[in-house]
């Protein structure tokens, strides 16, 4: 006890005194002398470790190379030096649970290459794992806690080799020791889910009244495809998709609400770098979608629920969990902390300012929000808005004044787009000027005022941001497609300030599209079609056979403009008489024709310099993006023959250190925003995972679709799903199945639901007759409540599309009705009357009435 005490002491100075030298220096020598055994520290410092107060990489790192300094040249083996002699099995298992939660700490703080804090606790759980044999004495709850443990930390973290090893073996003997008592509980669960679906209940009985796991993947959904349809910008659709999500819950519309609302405060507070979006979300968009959610509720006859009270319940319900809003505010402060001006409030409270916008859309009263949150009446507004109302201007007003002063400089911009950014409340007054904005000046061709506003979208993101949550950014594509097309330089006065101007054009398109993701398709708005193909690729060099007439004479003018000593400089008439559609084009070729011709002595490399310093300007700028990856590619290349020419390393360096390369050209040329981080498996394993630890999950189904073709998607998610139902997750497999069955997908991607039923669940079905009298039942309970959720949840999505958007085709967002899809099941289960495991699906559907009401193919089936 005294050598804890003595431990205990010395880490509790560390925390207001971290590095000392004389600290590190008294705890060697107390191990050294042996007053300190090691093991003692071990276990003292992984447990002091759990406090974010120590939380300093080059602390953590001392102490715990301090730990490993004194093993390694004692020769002792591990047990007996960091783990005492004859200490049972589960005190070690607790270091080694201290360790691991170290370990997972070491990922989420900065390293450098004089403290690398991953390697050196790794070393040390190697050695304190290397101490677990005996694990007959661990309880079967113990067993399971580090074995989620462990698999977390191997699916979601980048672990060494060697440490990954020792873990692999570790949850192997884990799983081995829960293996029959997990078979006992999952049976155990099976049974009672049988009995209650065969007599005693309905397999669509009343959910859980907790579920982050649902509404997690739906507001994460929204949220990645905010600029997409069903994504939050998207109003119809995303509130289509709620009114469906409730009426799928059976819940009541408070505990509705309460999940909703909790399951949002959770995604922001456990956003990270994304915490000031979740916020803008939350604060600016969800009163809006909450607004028409209870429309649409209240305009169903069938529905007579107190929205306005139910919400007061489901946000009185949410506040008292201090701890969520909290967590939330600290992600924020965070996320804002390394670029907030001082002068800027950042004390305000993100739930405060979310009962204000629930007072202003009369969703709540002042005095329900004062009894929530007593604060939240002393909660001033921006100072811009004080400063509106004092030059009597309403805030749409005031911000257009402001966004489109002729002599605004960027500085001035970057600030108005700031303040806008940390008031979430005005963002739907920024996303709907903008959107006005660009139909305006699509019809008048302004190229200056179209040029300044498309600068601010490409150059500030967050800009882009606030529209995509409030207003459909296909739109601000289809207008600018239009400006380019109608937008005639040859007639212009000015024509080298005009395509400056115009280059913010190209810029603003390839950047949206890129970062929003946006396939390669046509747009169709105004009775006017019009492809945004020419922006794409445009470092693909041209075949000489490709090349038009246009193509060379613009490639030769240009070429001789930039190149030939005796031209000075570009002259509007070349401007004038080069469409920015072909300088697009024809820009790499230049950049790669020059170099050609300097490395063939033919133009000295003062002149290749000259040429290329016109690019760092705004005149053509707006052109690099495909000229850096051609550049790139043709390095790459180069590199494979063991060779490159040092002036390509020149020219791409100049490019992109100029101080006048925007922004978006750094984006759209980095390798991250083309490269997924994620493997489709780790990603689907992720989020079981997180719904194991009671998070709010995130999957990406429509970027998974983009990897594999969805047959071999849904093989494997159903490879996951029986390994996650395996550890009696039965209830999270069914909430996850459902939302990768029943979100919809965009127009390139097959619906998934039908590929399921119709191809997939055949295959399912002829493995799982194989399979022994447990495994099979299993498989059996899980096919059961994936099939009956999935097809309730797009029955619900049907209806709530009808009372949302509009009828007809338009509501089949699944690529087939319900009643089809369930029709052809029922033919195809009662037609495969052989199959054991068929026909147990079909009598366990057709024995649940309120899924025969849904869909009575299944009661004629069966002849009832």
């Amino acid at each position: 006890m005294l050598f804890f005490f003595l431990a205990d002491s010395v880490l509790v100075l560390y925390r207001s005194y971290p590095g000392d030298p004389g600290l590190q220096d008294y705890l060697k020598a107390a191990i050294q002398d042996g007053i300190l055994p090691v093991s003692t520290f071990v276990s003292t410092f992984l447990q002091a470790a759990r406090s974010s107060d120590l939380h300093i990489p080059a602390t953590l790192d001392t102490l715990c190379r301090l730990a490993l300094d004194a093993h390694y040249p004692s020769g002792q083996p591990p047990i007996g030096s960091v783990v005492p002699f004859n200490e049972s099995p589960t005190v070690v298992l607790g270091t080694v649970h201290d360790a691991l939660a170290l370990l997972r700490t070491s990922f989420t703080l900065p390293s450098s290459q004089f403290h690398q804090l991953t390697r050196s606790v790794s070393e040390l759980v190697i050695l304190l794992l290397s101490c677990v044999s005996d694990l007959s004495q661990v309880s079967t709850s113990q067993a399971m806690l580090h074995f989620s443990d462990v698999n977390d930390l191997l699916t979601n973290y980048s672990l060494r080799s060697d440490v990954r090893h020792v873990l692999d073996t570790f949850v192997l003997s884990l799983s081995l020791l829960i293996g029959d008592d997990v078979k006992a509980a999952r049976e155990a669960q099976m049974m009672h889910t049988m009995q209650f679906t065969l007599g005693k209940g309905d397999i669509l009985g009343p959910s859980s009244d907790t579920d982050v796991i649902t509404l997690g993947l739906l507001l994460n959904f929204m949220l990645t495809y905010r600029a997409h349809e069903f994504g939050a910008g998207d109003i119809k659709n995303t509130v289509a998709l709620l009114v469906a999500g409730f009426r799928w819950s059976s819940w009541s519309p408070t505990v509705y609400y309460t999940q909703l609302l909790l399951s949002a405060f959770t995604c922001l507070s456990q956003s990270g770098h994304s915490s000031r979006l979740w916020k803008a979300f939350i604060v600016g968009r969800l009163p809006t979608l909450l607004t028409s959610f209870s429309e649409v509720v209240n305009a169903d006859n069938s529905t007579k629920a107190d929205l306005s009270g139910a919400l007061q319940g489901g946000l009185s319900a949410v506040f008292r969990r201090p701890d969520i809003i909290v967590q939330g505010d600290q992600a924020i402060a965070r996320d804002a902390a390394s670029d907030t001006p001082p002068e800027e409030e950042i004390s305000r409270s993100f739930s405060r300012e979310f009962l204000q916008q629930l007072v202003k859309h009369n969703l709540l009263s002042q005095q329900i929000a004062s009894q929530l949150d007593p604060m939240v009446s002393n909660e001033s507004p921006p100072k811009w808005h004080v400063e509106a109302h004092d030059l009597g201007l309403d805030l749409a007003a005031f911000m257009e004044s402001k966004l489109t002063q002729d002599n605004g400089s960027d500085a001035d911009a970057q600030v108005w787009i700031d303040r806008i950014w940390k008031d979430p409340g005005s963002h739907n007054i920024f996303a709907s000027f903008v959107l006005k904005r660009f139909s305006g000046l699509a019809t008048t061709l302004d190229v200056d005022a179209f040029g300044q506003l498309c600068k601010i979208l490409h150059t500030y993101e967050h800009a882009l941001d606030i529209v995509s949550l409030h207003e459909p950014i296909k739109d601000l594509i289809f207008y600018s497609l239009v400006f380019l097309e109608d937008y005639d330089c040859e007639t212009v006065g000015d024509p080298q300030t005009a395509v400056s101007h115009l280059g913010d054009v190209f810029l603003f398109l390839q950047y949206t599209i890129t970062r929003f993701k946006f396939e390669n398709k046509e747009i169709t708005k105004n009775n006017r079609t019009l492809s945004p193909s020419y922006l794409m690729n445009t470092d693909v060099m041209l075949r000489l056979v490709d090349r038009t007439q246009e193509d060379f004479v613009s490639l030769n003018a240009w070429f001789k403009a930039l190149f030939d000593t005796s031209i000075e400089g570009i002259e509007d008439n070349i401007l004038r008489s080069t469409k920015p559609k072909v300088l697009l084009r024809i820009a790499p070729v230049l950049f790669t024709q020059a170099i050609s011709v300097s490395l063939n002595n033919k133009i000295n490399k003062e002149t290749l310099i000259n040429g290329v310093s016109y690019f760092t300007g705004p005149l053509l700028n707006w052109t690099l993006v495909g000229v850096i990856k051609a550049l790139i590619r043709d390095i790459q290349n180069q590199q494979q023959r063991q060779f490159a020419a040092p002036i390509y390393y020149e020219i791409v360096q100049s490019l992109i250190l100029s101080p006048s390369c925007p922004k978006s050209v750094l984006a759209l040329c980095s390798p991250q925003i083309t490269i997924w981080y994620q493997q489709v498996q780790q990603a689907i394993q992720r989020a079981f995972s997180m719904a194991r630890s009671h998070k709010p999950p995130f999957l990406d189904v429509r970027r998974c679709l983009k990897t594999l073709s969805p047959i071999k998607f849904l093989q494997l998610f159903w490879t996951e799903l029986v390994a996650s139902a395996s550890l009696a997750e039965l209830e999270a497999c069914r909430r996850i199945a459902t939302f990768v069955l029943t979100i919809p997908q965009d127009s390139n991607t097959p619906p998934i639901l039908p590929i399921f039923l119709h191809l997939v669940l055949p295959s399912l079905i002829v493995a799982a007759d194989l399979q022994q009298p447990p495994e099979q039942t299993m498989t059996i309970e899980l096919l059961v409540a994936i099939i009956s959720s999935a097809l309730n949840a797009a029955v619900h999505l049907e209806w709530a599309m009808r009372s949302a958007t509009v009828s007809g085709d338009e509501c089949l967002v699944l690529g087939q009705s319900s009643a089809a899809m369930a029709r052809r099941l029922a033919q195809d289960l009662r037609r495969n009357r052989a199959s054991h495991v068929s026909g147990m699906i079909l009598q366990r559907l057709a024995f649940s009435q309120s899924f025969v009401a849904n869909f009575p193919a299944f009661k004629g089936e069966l002849g009832m």
